[in-house]
């Protein structure tokens, strides 16, 4: 073989892999842009993650002072019925019982201990 073949064949080989590194070199910016994005979106969807669980906290916290008013007037009612017998504050203490009760079922139903 001539010198001048192996300088063509290794020319070749050299463009060959020169065009080769070239596709990977593009494959890896692409690569690091994509990574970026997914960082972004994950940072946003942490934020977003954290900003919910800050409102579930509150909801849970409002439905817990609603339970603790329902409860109160329950006690208040039910005194109230059997110190007077009076039938509305019997009814009075049933409905709020009731929603005592089903309020309880809700903070279950979510995970929370009421």
């Amino acid at each position: 073989m001539s010198d001048q073949t192996i300088a063509q064949r290794l020319s070749i080989e050299y463009d060959r892999l020169a065009d080769e590194n070239r596709k990977l070199r593009e494959e890896v910016a692409r690569l690091r842009g994509a990574l970026q994005g997914a960082a972004q979106a994950a940072n946003i969807a942490g934020a977003e993650l954290k900003r919910l669980q800050r409102e579930r906290e509150k909801l849970v916290e409002g439905l817990r002072t609603f339970l603790a008013e329902l409860n109160r007037r329950y006690k208040e009612s039910h005194h109230k019925w059997e110190t007077e017998a009076d039938l509305y504050e019997q009814g009075m203490a049933a409905g709020f019982d009731i929603a005592e009760n089903r309020l309880r079922d809700i903070l279950k139903e979510i995970g929370v201990e009421p």
